[in-house]
Parts: C-alpha cells; structure tokens; sequence
C-alpha cells in the first residue's frame, strides 16, 4: 500500500536544511576566530616584543617612563653602568658612573636612545614587581622602579683594554670562546654620554667624527695576515693527508699576475713549511698554498665562518664580506689568500672565528645580556648565546690552535709569551693605501690548554700588530688569568 506524504514533511526539510546553512556559517565563524587567535599568538610570540621595543612606538615608550624610572644597567659583577638619578625637584636624569669607558656599548639614552640602552629600552622601563606593590607606589604618586640589565661585560677587563689602547684609533673585542660571552668591548675615539647633550651637535656636524660608531662591532676593515687563519684552514681540509708535506721557498717576494707581491716586512724567510710559514705569516707561502685551493669550496668554508652573513648580535652589526669567485683573476686571488683584496671584515667577527678555533671548532654566536632583574633583585630571565654553529673539526681546530701556540714561542707575536700561561695567537697588518701606515691587528686566545679569554684587536695605522697589538692583548690575557 502506498505510503501518504504528509503535509508536514516539507516544512521538515527545509528546517534541516536552514540548520544545515547555521550550523556552516557557525563553524566558519568559529575557524575564523581560531585563525585570529593563532595569528594575535604568532604576534605576541614572535614579533611582539620588537614592536613594543620599536624606536617610532614612541608614545607608548614616553607613557611607561611617566610612571617607572628607567633601570639601572650593570656590569657582570654588579657595578653600576648607567642609572637614573632624581634631583630634589623630582627631574630626572641619566648617569653613567664610568663615563666614556662604555660609551658607544652602553650607549645613551638621550637624543634618541643607542647602544645597550636602545636593545634594552623595553626591559628597562618596565616594572616586574608584584601587582600590590606598583599600585601602592602609583596611589602613593610615586613611580615604579624600573626593571634592571645585567651584562656580561667585566669592569676591570673593560677598563685594562681601554687603558692599553689610550693613544691608539680602532677597536678590541674580548669574547669567553665557550659561550660567547662578550667580556669587554673598546672603540677608540670615544664619547662622554654624560655630556651627550652638549657636545652631540658638534660631533654630528663633523662628517669625520667617528665617536658615536661602535667600531667594534660596525667597523669593516681590511682583516690582513689574521685572515691567513681562514686560509690554513681550507687548505689542510683539502689536504688532509699531506698538508704537512708542503714546502715553500720564500726569496722575499712573489710574482702573480705581472705584479710583484712583497712579504711580511719585505723579508726573505727562505724555505718554510705551513707552521713556520704562519709563525712567520711569509705572504708568498699562503698565496702558493691560496692559489691551489678549490674557490668554491675556500668561499663555502669564510661563509660557514660567517662572512656574507648576518650575526645575530643584540647590539648593531656590520656584515663582514668575502667576494672572491670563480671569475676573479689570479691576483685577486693572491691577494685575498692573505687578507687584502675586497676582503672586509669586524673586530667581533675575528674574535668569534678565533674563539671558534678556541673552542674545538665550535662557534658561539656573542651576547651582550645576561640578566634582568627587578628592583628588589629578583631575576625575571636570564640570556645566553641564541646560536652556535661548528665551523671546523675538533681536530682542525686542534691543529690551528697548536700552530698558532708556535707563532707566539717562536714567531710574530712573541709579545704575549708569559711564564704564566701559554697563548695561541696570529698577528696581522694590513694595508690601508697609499701612503698611509698598515692597520696593525692581533688575535688570540689564552691559556691554548683551556681557553678562557679570546681577543681581536685592530689599530688604524697602528703599524706592526706584535709590536703594537700584541701588548694589548697581553694585558688583557695577565688581567684575566694572573691572580
């Protein structure tokens, strides 16, 4: 018997059908809330702090300095860098108890905000202590305390590089090889940040005035015979087995290309191998060892090292650059081998690479904050090195650095050698142009048994990087390992 269709039937149908329709538009709706959740997480995670911190974010940064004073920033023992002073009128101001000694790393925060008062804005006008007590302080009309940086910097190492480099133009780096802890960072001419103020037009005015550049950091130079380093390196890891075996005779000179290349000091060292051809960073010996090496492989090897790329610093970087190609000519090759050439490097790019060597071939990207505190000192997070990356074999690393002891007790940088300790270190100068005096440079590490302290110093103009660099680097190796 055929069944009936009810009347009601239709109405049924079109019911779940508009069910049907809401039910889509709800899960849409509900996809779409997720997708903003997901997106605003992202933000907050990823990009949220580089926004709040942001220089042109200026409104919300001069809101929170109305109701917190600024925290103070410290050294790695807990000397006061800079800090927030308040006069009996309730003005406020800025002041850094050591002066020009941390100039361009610590910065200012005046005329803008630089250095480590400009990464560490953010942190240093916010408050970290508890709810009850920030709005005791506001109801009482008294400003919050501002939470406070540590660094890594050490005084006395920071204050020991900067005398030794008085009377000289350039930059020092000194790194702790195993973490990439920047202990100390000098750049030479400098400034007093407490006089910002009065002397910042003047210096601004005078397109030669490098006070405010963090040579250290930002600086590109010439990197000279320190790049030698790189050069060894490529050629043993391409010569694994007869490397040893190589043999150069040095008569103070070599042609590539038409031109006649002098060596280091116009010297003739006669025959050397690798060791002695670096303890005496002989010119001729590294362009015969340069001009066999594959390019391609020598130019992957500086980028693993971090040329053409860019460190991840807390403070502003320059990124140091290798161009050498296939279709450079065979001077160009030359004179890239030992440091010339387009070759352009940082003072903090060499002492990673030779912290690098340090520390069995691991490199440590460096870090300039260490802790952050609130006002009762209590530590809110601590920081350490974002990164690093192993450049080369524990067992090249071992047989760079064991070279390198060789050019401190029997080469160019004998000026380090101590009956305290034994350094590893390559000393470098390069040239500038015309007739302008070589920039001196000096790298190494110290004790070579155990690093605990690496270094790149550069001098412009500074001649001789033994004779003028390595005392640098001597007072900086005695002030961190002798008692």
């Amino acid at each position: 018997m055929r069944r009936l269709k009810r009347k009601e039937d239709k109405p049924v149908k079109k019911k779940r059908s508009q069910n049907r329709q809401i039910l889509q538009i709800a899960y849409l709706f509900v996809l779409l809330f997720c997708v903003l959740i997901g997106y605003y997480s992202y933000f907050l995670i990823t990009e949220g702090e580089e926004v709040a911190s942001n220089p042109y974010n200026s409104a919300r940064i001069d809101r929170q300095a109305e109701r917190i004073r600024r925290g103070s920033i410290l050294s790695s023992e807990g000397d006061v860098l800079a800090m927030t002073q308040t006069d009996e009128t309730g003005e406020e101001s800025r002041y850094y108890p050591y002066g020009n000694l941390f100039a361009q790393t610590v910065g200012y925060s005046t005329r803008g905000t630089t250095g480590i008062e400009s990464v560490a804005n953010e942190l240093l006008l916010h408050c970290s202590l508890p709810a009850t007590e920030q709005i005791y302080n506001e109801l009482m009309g008294e400003k919050n305390e501002g939470d406070s940086v540590t660094t890594t910097l050490n005084l006395n190492l920071q204050q020991t590089l900067s005398d030794a480099m008085r009377g000289y133009t350039g930059a020092a780096v000194v790194l702790e090889p195993d973490t990439g802890r920047v202990l100390a960072m000098v750049s030479t001419p400098d400034f007093d940040p407490n006089t910002i103020n009065q002397t910042y037009e003047d210096i601004i005015a005078d397109d030669s005035n490098t006070n405010l550049l963090n040579k250290a950091a930002q600086g590109l130079y010439s990197p000279g015979s320190v790049f030698k380093l790189l050069t060894l390196l490529e050629y043993i890891r391409e010569n694994p087995d007869s490397w040893q075996s190589f043999s150069y005779h040095c008569s103070g000179s070599i042609e590539v290309g038409g031109t006649t290349i002098g060596c280091s000091g116009g010297s003739a060292h006669g025959d050397v191998d690798a060791q002695r051809a670096l303890e005496l960073s002989c010119n001729g010996a590294f362009i015969e060892m340069g001009l066999a090496l594959d390019r391609e492989s020598f130019r992957e090897t500086c980028e693993a090292a971090g040329f053409n790329q860019q460190i991840d610093f807390e403070l502003p970087v320059s990124k140091s650059s290798f161009t050498l190609d296939l279709s450079d000519s065979v001077f160009q090759t030359a004179q890239t081998v030992f440091g010339q050439g387009e070759t352009l490097v940082t003072p903090l790019h060499m002492a990673m690479i030779v912290s690098a060597i340090a520390n069995n071939g691991t490199m440590c990207t460096p870090y300039v904050l260490e802790r952050l505190t609130d006002s009762n000192g209590n530590t809110i997070a601590e920081y350490s090195s974002p990164s690093s990356a192993q450049i080369m074999t524990e067992r090249e690393a071992a047989i760079i650095s064991g070279m390198m002891e060789g050019v401190v007790t029997n080469g160019t940088a004998g000026s380090v050698q101590s009956d305290a300790y034994q350094a590893a270190a390559k000393t470098g100068s390069a040239q500038t142009g015309g007739d302008n005096e070589t920039n001196a440079w000096f790298v190494g590490f110290a004790p070579a048994e155990n690093p605990a302290v690496a270094i790149a110093i550069v001098l412009e103009e500074g001649g001789s990087g033994g004779t003028n660099a390595g005392p640098i680097a001597k007072a900086v190796f005695d002030a961190s390992l002798i008692p």
